[in-house]
């Protein structure tokens, strides 16, 4: 069932009623479609086997065919929208809504509202308009939407509380020994394969996030061997003894796979994980993510969710920040400018420093209760605007793709900001957000907003060795530099004061201009409940589930 049936459909109905029976030739719905006979007989035999028509071709020479139209178009384009939505092909939906309008909007209604009643009777849910997923391999992705869907498949050593302290996950027991760390995993841990877990699959893992180049490689970097003692037990040796490192390994980046891909029709592919759900589809328009049934912990209380970014679907359904008034949770993410002092630059460090200024000296414009001056994220001691400096010069700002509107409005806020003092604006997408460094040669400002992890001491050494804004301004021998101090400020007896004045030289050397706190909307129907955002930015899907509709 798809558009083009639809059209043929409608040229029949011109010319004949529904419900009654036609004693025709071939040659007259020949003329009726405006195609040749073999299309013609390719057409009726389609719409037949749908059910929209009944077809009897004729049987002896001089003998008429029978036909009858049996389903009205309204009917036919439920049904069409129904198979659309049974099978995830989300992109076709906005398509039949443009062309048919009226009647498209009033059948996606019903069908809808049948999928809904799918949906609760087996534990289906969509989640709309999710900003696009493009990269599942936890080195090298730094974007908080991808990493939503690493922590609904795989798992770390260890986890988080609410109050950030590390709990055992893949890890039962765990003993720090200065800079040796030993873990011992629990027995009974299945891949989505049902393969038994091993130290041995640990230690690939995370040996490879010390040698792929990714956002990351910096942070674990400090990871001298893993030695696999035994089938459950493993140790880590790190280059000097850092209690921090034990959180970075219950980050998304440290998440633990299988070195075997699942591979999908789309050409795309994953690891194998352990965790809550399995991929089981994964294409440009939807991912599906299934129960795993043979999961360790608490087993997921849906059986299906499937994750599109399309717009305007009313079923059973969780939207990631679109427009409108929604349930809004404060989070500790960051939106700041890094500030690139390149040699091909259109306009001078002096205008570039005092634009800077002029930006961040504005932000209470935007929104007074987000602007933030760093990582504490305590209220900003700004308290009024710079006067608007008369300033010369192109300047090219990247950032990625805004999927959220939030951001959109702060990056629109940020153009008209930059064009009050006089100066040019270029605006370039940043093609990889994992890759900042990328547009180092390109552009002197990066926009961009990050989740900073929990705890606090933790979030600040893990953004001062990994930020995006970092990667983009220095260059590798200049990045080098910079986390050999941030490592050598973990070693001192008030390391977090430490921390603070790497961060705070930072913005006094105008090189990082913080700007505003983050925040998360999500908007969901009245069954779906278990939505918990956290701090971070991060909801849990294994905890979503939908209730029945009250009679």
């Amino acid at each position: 069932m798809n558009d083009a049936n639809l059209r043929r459909l409608q040229q029949l109905i011109a010319n004949y009623e529904i419900g009654v029976e036609y004693n025709l030739t071939i040659d007259d719905l020949e003329h009726s479609l405006s195609t040749s006979r073999r299309n013609t007989s390719i057409v009726l035999k389609c719409l037949s086997e749908y059910h929209w028509i009944c077809w009897i071709p004729s049987k002896g020479r001089g003998k008429l065919s029978q036909f009858r139209i049996l389903v009205s178009f309204p009917e036919a384009l439920e049904q069409v929208l129904a198979l659309q939505l049974e099978q995830g092909r989300f992109n076709v939906i906005p398509r039949l809504l443009e062309s048919y309008g009226a009647p498209a909007i009033k059948a996606l209604t019903l069908a809808t509202e049948k999928h809904s009643l799918f949906n609760e009777q087996h534990d289906h849910l969509l989640i709309t308009q999710y900003p696009w997923v493009d990269n599942l391999e936890p080195a090298k992705t730094y974007r908080t939407a991808e990493h939503h869907i690493l922590r609904s498949l795989y798992n770390t050593l260890l986890v988080q509380d609410h109050e950030g302290k590390p709990q055992a996950s893949l890890a039962h027991h765990w003993k720090m020994e200065g800079r040796f760390l030993h873990f011992w995993l629990r027995p009974n841990v299945l891949f989505h394969d049902d393969d038994t877990l091993t130290a041995k699959d640990v230690a690939q893992c995370l040996l490879r996030l010390k040698s792929l180049d990714g956002p990351v490689q910096s942070l674990f970097e400090q990871v001298r061997d893993v030695r696999v003692v035994g089938d459950k037990q493993l140790t880590i040796e790190l280059t000097h003894a850092n209690p921090m490192f034990l959180y970075a390994l219950c980050s998304a980046h440290a998440s633990i796979y299988r070195c075997k891909r699942t591979y999908f029709s789309s050409g795309r592919s994953a690891y194998m994980g352990t965790g809550p759900f399995s991929l089981d589809d994964w294409s440009e328009e939807r991912l599906i993510l299934k129960r795993h049934r043979g999961y360790f912990a608490q087993n997921a209380l849906l059986e299906q969710i499937t994750l599109t970014d399309i717009e305007g679907l009313d079923d059973h359904t969780l939207s990631f920040n679109k427009a409108g008034v929604a349930e809004e949770t404060t989070i500790n993410a960051l939106s700041y400018l890094a500030v690139n002092r390149r040699e091909r630059s259109g306009i001078t460090l002096e205008d570039l420093d005092r634009l800077v200024s002029f930006i961040k000296s504005s932000s209470k414009e935007f929104d007074a209760d987000m602007v933030t001056d760093d990582l504490s994220f305590s209220p900003s001691e700004l308290t009024c605007s710079n006067p608007i400096p008369v300033l010369t010069g192109t300047v090219v700002l990247t950032r990625p793709k805004m999927t959220i509107p939030l951001l959109q409005d702060m990056a629109d806020w940020l153009h008209k900001t930059i064009a009050k003092t006089g100066v040019t604006i270029e605006v370039i997408e940043l093609p990889n957000i994992s890759d900042p460094s990328s547009m180092s040669e390109s552009a002197d400002l990066l926009f961009i907003e990050e989740i900073i992890e929990q705890p606090k001491e933790y979030g600040l050494y893990d953004w001062l060795l990994a930020s995006s804004g970092l990667r983009f301004i220095f260059n590798n021998s200049e990045m080098k530099t910079h986390c050999a101090k941030v490592r050598s400020a973990i070693n001192c007896d008030n390391s977090f004061d430490e921390l603070k004045q790497i961060e705070h030289s930072l913005y006094q050397q105008k090189l990082l201009c913080p700007l505003f706190h983050g925040k998360e909307k999500v908007f969901n129907s009245v069954e779906v409940h278990g939505v918990e955002i956290n701090q971070t930015g991060y909801s849990d899907f294994y905890k979503l589930w939908i209730s029945s509709r009250e009679k």
